[in-house]
């Protein structure tokens, strides 16, 4: 027998044997007619036997199967089967055991659970800023389930000599104890113990066994699940270990070159399949689906769902389906729920308010033009100058904008909410805060959207009973706090896992072990490498290694690990007629990666993917270097940035002027530089502009020297600071901001009075022009700019441009100039008798014109050294003709539409880009490393 049978056999074998005698059934997959194994399960569910599976979603697929297998009768009703996962038929015999009136204990839930253990470690934790006691509280709570499921709860009372009294080891000891002793006293149940609890009531008769029990989906069974089996044994209750055995020829291995190589095969593998069988059950299983998940996701969208999606229309219905569970934190109507109780007592970072207001989840934005107000609101928020990266809700209310016709409703709401928290009592039950948190969500119009999905329906019932959880809280008979209640709620929302219910999509992605139960046509198993499969795990770190050793816990050693994979492995084998494993040969950092051994003895040829053109979608091809020419009817608009980008990269020019794409601004604690620059630029206009109304108007050096030695230059320039600061649209709603303002005032008051200080220095000049308007015409590209300034000086004039930061004349050079603004004003400006061109470099400390000019000595200063780059590296015709040559060429080039994504140089280039997302050019500059260092090992 070849080895793929014999571990198909040896999946038919695993029947757990405990010196009971158990009947082996396996089950053929629907779709085929009635397989006679099914016809035995269905016997089983007739005569009044329980299936009980390793997981709920398990049980609602075989729920869905024994629903296909019934006949079609003129009633088209049935009995509800009684195939129940089996934390739930634990909690039916639970309730079973408190009706007869032989128990007592309150279960606890695991908010209650969580509560108690955190009561418990918080205290001894007191001063250790490093740990988290929250954290730590899950580590135990979970170290005591695992005792609990193997049935060592004892060793919490042996004496261990060879433990540190210091160990976190020891410290577990003690809560666990602590808890346990609790628990005790106070006659409550904790969750991990109920199958302890049903055992004991199934061997003292308090409990009826059912007629017979089949298990399916089960890789391993724990202790405690094995002296449920033996009680269950000895009261007569026939069992069944339940397998899938379907039939099917050798299983496959496919090497693929990358991760991303080996999702797009297994998309176009599934493709395949569903063209062959529309009505074929196909699974995608991996060891770790989350870490993977991305780039399958868009593997199986662009390959059997590639078609566009209109907006309005609803989520589409796919062909596949990730049957994983999401924090319920982390969806849209909770994490809203989540962000608005936060924002009661704390600020919002700026990115969670403008989620908040964008995403649909608050009732006054169900209107169009309400929504669009929300996001014109927003948008101004961001905008102001000086905003905080955080607001409170009372700022926000507060915020000018916040009464137009479209926000006034919102505003009102927010304000009603606010109102309504601060009359509440300090302290409250938790029954009584999750009463007012219903109060306050409803005064926000939380959730109330024209939305009516099934999704949302779901989500709304799991808010319910995340607040029936946190209302059982009471249990203790304690008071909470509004920020401890909070953090409970947040905590165990973050915990809670949210299924939605199965549309039962044909492909069913999910992971290896959560697939335990399930059947299928077709599977490709993911991820099958030896440094994947088995699954690397940790032992608990609280608690010792040689005990999880001798108990045989999950992940305290290698043989563990694979022997559940193996089982795992038989499992697939048996659910499924045809089945493909796949490894990708080089793993995450170029670590190269061979097939797992558990897979590498069962597969004897590879698979091979379809190509491209044996797709059945008819995909539009339009080669790399088809652009799309810029109309140049009219003026570019954004001036010399249109060139700028192009040399920066041409994908940046397109996305920017072309797509119209704009960042969005992100806050941040002071001004950013560009409005640092704006009020510098605004200044400096101002104090050598025109100006009837001043005492002093600088016009040229001897204005200057003149206001300098009258000392009244510096009330002069304070008064245009002033001026242009209070124009700036700043946020001044908080004290430290107004402080702030002030200081950046003076700050900018004396950096202009320390350049116009060295400005005196220079040899004769006459400033002719401020921010004057020039209109280029660069072959067919208009652009309109603007100039800092026009300098006229002995021989001619000069461009000068201000620049706050360190700046370096060399980036006017090459093909790709990285600041052609001066260039091309030079070149295409019509500005005659141009004798140079020149960055005023105003950085405090290190004041200096830099760039290029004629006879720097004659010209600008005096007392320049001969090695100065700007007497050695003089301005002249030649240098026009050179920026002439490279702006026409970068011109042409955006006019054609050229678009690549080409960084003049990566990284820096992309440093603070916007658009890596967009244009992923890390991704295509990784390719193109590859693709050099194999041509030099060629």
């Amino acid at each position: 027998m070849d080895a793929h049978r014999q571990v198909r056999s040896a999946a038919r074998r695993q029947v757990l044997h405990h010196g009971r005698h158990y009947t082996e059934a396996v089950i053929g997959l629907p779709g085929t007619g009635l397989p006679e194994a099914m016809r035995d399960l269905l016997a089983l569910l007739e005569h009044g036997g329980v299936i009980l599976t390793a997981n709920a979603r398990a049980a609602r697929a075989l729920h869905r199967r024994h629903a296909e297998a019934q006949p079609v009768s003129s009633a088209g009703v049935w009995r509800t089967p009684h195939i129940l996962d089996l934390e739930s038929w634990l909690a039916e015999q639970w309730h079973a055991l408190l009706m007869s009136s032989k128990e007592d204990r309150l279960l606890l839930n695991i908010a209650q659970e969580q509560a108690l253990w955190e009561r418990i470690v918080a205290p001894s934790l007191a001063g250790r800023s490093l740990i988290a006691p929250a954290h730590m509280t899950s580590l135990a709570q979970q170290a005591y389930a695992l005792l609990a499921a193997h049935r060592s709860l004892g060793w919490l009372d042996e004496v261990q000599s060879s433990i540190d009294p210091g160990s976190e080891s020891e410290l577990f000891r003690q809560w666990s104890r602590n808890f346990r002793d609790e628990c005790r006293r106070r006659r409550w149940l904790p969750r991990c113990e109920l199958s302890h609890a049903v055992t004991t009531g199934l061997r003292s008769g308090v409990i009826p066994p059912p007629e017979r029990i089949g298990w399916l989906g089960f890789d391993r069974h724990t202790p405690a699940e094995q002296t449920l089996m033996a009680a269950l044994d000895g009261c007569g209750c026939p069992q069944q270990e339940l397998s899938w055995d379907i039939p099917g020829g050798e299983p496959t291995l496919h090497a693929a070159a990358s991760a991303g190589d080996e999702a797009s095969a297994c998309a176009e593998w599934t493709r395949a399949k569903l063209a062959a069988n529309p009505a074929a059950r196909i699974g995608i299983l991996a060891p770790e689906l989350s870490a993977i998940r991305p780039q399958l996701e868009r593997a199986l969208f662009r390959t059997l769902a590639p078609h566009s999606f209109a907006i309005t229309a609803g989520a589409p219905t796919l062909p596949f389906e990730f049957a994983v569970g999401m924090p319920l934190a982390e969806t849209s109507l909770v994490r809203a729920a989540l962000l608005l109780l936060c924002w009661l007592q704390a600020p919002l970072p700026q990115q969670e308010i403008t989620w908040l207001l964008l995403s649909g989840m608050l009732g006054a934005l169900r209107q169009n033009d309400a929504r669009e107000g929300a996001a014109e609101w927003d948008a101004r928020l961001r905008d102001a100058s000086c905003a905080a990266p955080e607001m409170s809700l009372d700022s926000l209310i507060r915020q000018r904008g916040a009464d137009t016709a479209a926000i006034a409703p919102l505003r009102q709401q927010f304000y009603a909410m606010l109102q309504t928290y601060r009359r509440y009592s300090r302290n409250a039950s938790a029954s009584g805060w999750a009463e007012r948190i219903d109060e306050l969500l409803g005064l926000a119009q939380w959730g109330a959207v024209s939305d009516a999905s099934s999704l949302l329906y779901q989500v709304r019932q799991a808010w319910g009973s995340l607040l029936e959880i946190v209302s059982s809280l009471d249990f203790a008979g304690r008071s909470f706090t509004y920020p401890e209640l909070l953090a409970h709620l947040e905590r165990i929302a973050g915990e809670t896992v949210f299924a939605p219910e199965s549309e039962d999509a044909p492909v069913q992605v999910m992971g290896a072990f959560a697939a335990a139960g399930q059947s299928f046509n077709a599977v490709w198993f993911l991820s099958a490498s030896g440094l994947q499969w088995p699954s690397p795990g940790r032992p608990h770190p609280l608690l010792p290694l040689g005990l999880q050793r001798d108990l045989a816990m999950p992940h305290t050693t290698p043989a563990v690990n694979t022997q559940l994979a193996h089982r795992i492995t038989a499992r697939v084998l048996a659910t499924a007629g045809d089945v493909v494993f796949s490894y990708a040969a080089q793993g995450a950092e170029g670590i190269l990666q061979q097939p797992s051994p558990l897979i590498s003895g069962l597969a004897h040829y590879a698979y091979v993917p379809a190509t491209v053109a044996d797709m059945a979608i008819d995909l539009e091809r339009i080669a790399d270097d088809t652009w799309v020419p810029h109309p140049n009817a009219a003026t570019t608009k954004g001036g010399q940035r249109a060139l700028k980008r192009q040399a920066d990269c041409p994908f940046q020019a397109f996305a920017f002027q072309r797509l119209g794409v704009r960042e969005l601004p992100l806050a941040g604690r002071g001004l950013s530089p560009m409005e640092r620059g704006k009020v510098l630029h605004e200044v400096l206009q101002n104090v050598w502009s025109e100006d009837t109304t001043a005492q002093e108007h600088l016009t040229d050096r001897a204005t200057l020297r003149a206001a300098l030695a009258s000392e009244t230059l510096q009330s002069f320039v304070a008064a245009h600071a002033a001026q242009a600061f209070a124009a700036l649209n700043a946020d001044r709603s908080e004290a430290w901001q107004r402080a702030y303002l002030a200081a950046e005032e003076q700050r900018l008051v004396e950096l202009v009075m320390e350049w116009l200080a060295y400005e005196a220095t220079r040899q004769e000049f006459r400033v002719l022009k401020v921010e004057e308007p020039i209109h280029l015409q660069i072959g067919e590209l208009a652009l309109t700019a603007r100039a800092d300034r026009i300098d006229e000086v002995p021989g001619g004039f000069i461009l000068i441009d201000y620049k706050s930061g360190e700046v370096n004349p060399a980036s006017w050079d090459g093909p790709r100039p990285a600041e052609p603004q001066l260039p091309l004003y030079a070149a295409f400006g019509n500005v005659e008798s141009l004798v140079g061109a020149l960055f005023a470099q105003m950085r405090r400390g290190n004041l200096a014109f830099k760039g290029r000019v004629q006879n720097a000595t004659h010209t600008l200063i005096q007392s320049l050294p001969a090695t100065s780059q700007l007497v050695k590296n003089p301005y002249g015709p030649h240098l026009l003709d050179e920026w002439r040559a490279s702006l026409t060429a970068l011109a042409e080039n955006f006019v054609r539409g050229e678009a690549q994504v080409d960084p003049r140089e990566y990284p820096g280039t992309c440093k603070f880009c916007p658009l890596p997302g967009l244009c992923r050019v890390a991704e295509s500059t990784l390719a193109t490393i590859e693709s050099l260092e194999e041509e030099e090992s060629a």
